[in-house]
């Protein structure tokens, strides 16, 4: 039943007691060995000596300069630790194997040889097409970047144009709608723009790429920076800004560019949905699992949905909000993603809505 069994086995199989004198090989053994006699002639024959039958036959590489210290280095391998499973190549087949042996507690050593050539052509085959893939979505981002950039030039004459009619730079348009059409061109022009740099930044970060651990954020600086920065820029729209930091918030690995945009659109947003006399609190802290959190709040009626959802209104608010372009809430996300946190957007009990940042704890610099 066992000499069945082992032939049954696609792969070679050969054991040798733990004198290193032959015991048995099956059948694919033999077939892939056929000058070797049976096992009735070669049972008790020790390694060197069936090692020396397949040099005399050339049915293994061996270096014929010098057989010898060929068989003598094949030799003391087979007395020595079993290695570790290897590949090898066999060029006269032109065949892939692994190879794995092991030895028993009681020292019979038994070898197996599998035949991997598909796999390996699967192998090969699916590394082509990762390539493929890598070269494909590079040619993508390119294409996009550099549409983008194209569409960018005419798009700055159309805002400026706009803005230079809705102000009357050159005297009265005349009827009363011209100025509330040129206003609604440079709305649209700034959400046209707003699309065209999201694109941009979707361009250069593959999310299918680890994002790298970046460089050490001073978070409790780049909060308090960003707070301060918001505040002069918004400073006639009557609406207050809190930031609230311990002191000991420690600081975290990261592309800190990407998060002070996530972080100015979420507290830009808040104060442009806010009344006049409100107030927006920006708190951080070390969440439950040792990460920090990072909180926007503000108390805008319209609950969570508010400057999100609404598109047209989210964009429309970035041009008197921000100096610059800000960040959409799927880019805010994706940028959170790299970080290895989340972005979580919900209503606040008392009305408006709670923005949180958490960053996991392997980010933070102990």
């Amino acid at each position: 039943m066992l000499r069945e069994a082992l032939d049954a086995i696609d792969g070679t199989v050969v054991v040798y007691d733990a004198d290193n004198r032959y015991v048995m090989g099956n059948k694919a053994y033999h077939d892939f060995f056929p000058h070797l006699p049976p096992d009735t002639d070669l049972g008790g024959k020790t390694y060197a000596e069936v090692l020396s039958l397949s040099v005399a036959a050339r049915a293994t590489v061996v270096p014929f300069s010098d057989p010898d210290a060929f068989m003598e280095r094949r030799v003391q391998e087979m007395s020595g630790e079993p290695p570790p499973p290897r590949e090898t190549f066999d060029a006269r087949r032109n065949r892939w194997y692994m190879i794995r042996v092991r030895r028993t507690e009681t020292g019979i050593r038994v070898a197996l040889r599998v035949d991997i050539t598909e796999q390996k052509a699967m192998q090969a085959d699916l590394e082509r097409a990762r390539a493929g893939a890598d070269q494909a979505n590079q040619a993508k981002s390119r294409f996009i970047a550099n549409v983008s950039h194209e569409l960018r030039t005419p798009l700055n004459a159309v805002i400026n144009f706009a803005r230079l009619l809705e102000d009357e730079i050159h005297g009265p348009l005349g009827a009363e709608p011209y100025r509330e059409y040129a206003q609604r061109i440079h709305e649209s022009g700034r959400h046209l723009q707003s699309l065209i740099e999201e694109v941009l930044e979707l361009s250069h970060a593959d999310p299918t790429l680890p994002e790298s651990r970046g460089t050490p954020i001073n978070l409790r600086g780049l909060i308090a920076s960003v707070g301060r920065t918001i505040q002069q820029q918004n400073a006639t729209r009557g609406v207050g800004l809190d930031v609230t930091l311990p002191p000991d918030l420690p600081s975290v690995l990261g592309d800190q560019a990407r998060l002070r945009r996530v972080l100015t659109t979420l507290i830009a947003r808040a104060i442009h949905v806010s009344e006049p006399g409100a107030t927006v609190h920006v708190r951080a802290s070390l969440g439950d699992a040792g990460g920090p959190e990072i909180v926007v709040e503000d108390s805008a009626p319209a609950g969570p949905e508010s400057g999100f959802s609404d598109t047209d209104s989210w964009r429309s608010a970035r041009s008197d909000v921000l100096s610059g372009v800000a960040l959409g809430l799927p880019m805010m996300r994706h940028i959170v993603d790299l970080f290895g946190g989340t972005l979580l957007i919900e209503a606040a009990p008392t009305g408006g809505t709670i923005a949180t940042i958490r960053l996991p704890a392997e980010r933070v610099i102990r």
